[in-house]
């Protein structure tokens, strides 16, 4: 699952945080992705931060400033 990301509306940023707290149960473990960008909401990227430094291997995590180049 990918989650976040350049031209999503405002809904996907409830899902993306609910994601992650799914992440932080350390049961339940998806492949999950994180576009992010310079623009996007600090908290969110924050969150995917503190879930990798507790040990996680997801979210996995994708820059858009630079992958979604125009």
């Amino acid at each position: 699952m990918i989650i976040g990301g350049m031209g999503r509306d405002m809904k996907e940023r409830g899902r993306t945080v609910l994601v992650m707290d799914v992440l932080k149960c350390r049961t339940f473990y998806p492949q999950i992705s994180l576009r992010y960008y310079k623009e996007m909401n600090q908290d969110i990227y924050d969150r995917a931060l503190r879930i990798l430094g507790n040990g996680m291997t997801f979210p996995m995590l994708y820059n858009d400033d630079v992958t979604c180049l125009p």
